[in-house]
């Protein structure tokens, strides 16, 4: 019988704690319409204050609500993000789960609305856990901007992402 490590409980809290996040998420802004989930995969290239360039994925998982204007989701969609950075200088590799909130806030003319957001989560480096913060804007490619306080690193980078609706497989 295997003991479950401190870090194994840990990666247990924030995935509740994330799910946790979408269900309130999904309550407190989804009464009465009808909501749907779905899947984003996306590739990364950005360049890190500290480490310099770097490449990465990331898949996010989040749910939409159904009022649409312009082909686009109106309201907060709140998702989970998980994401992997390469650093070819150092050849290590940097880990981070975030929560975020996307709100299709800006109207650009004959474009409709533009989507912007907030996340918050924890990214793993070298065996250190650090708490980090993130901003984006997607136009035509998410342009993101994620700070860990603890260490003020910057991260910017260019996210191109693929939104796929969980109700085109199912």
């Amino acid at each position: 019988m295997e003991v479950l490590n401190y870090k194994t409980i840990e990666k247990l809290k924030l995935m509740k704690l994330s799910a946790l996040g979408i269900v309130l998420s999904s309550i407190l802004f989804g009464s009465n319409q009808e909501t749907g989930a779905y899947i984003s995969p996306g590739l990364q290239i950005g360049y890190n204050s500290h480490q310099g360039l770097f490449f990465g994925f990331q898949v996010t998982s989040g749910l939409y609500f159904e009022r649409i204007e312009f082909d686009f989701p109106i309201g907060p969609i709140p998702a989970i993000s998980k994401g992997y950075k390469y650093y070819p200088k150092l050849k290590k590799w940097e880990s981070y789960t975030d929560f975020q909130l996307t709100y299709p806030a800006i109207i650009w003319d004959d474009l409709g609305y533009i989507p912007i957001g907030i996340g918050i989560g924890r990214s793993e480096y070298d065996g250190n856990k650090t708490f980090r913060l993130k901003t984006y804007i997607w136009f035509y490619s998410n342009i993101t901007f994620d700070f860990t306080p603890k260490n003020r690193i910057l991260n910017y980078s260019l996210i191109p992402v693929i939104p796929l609706s969980y109700h085109a497989f199912f």
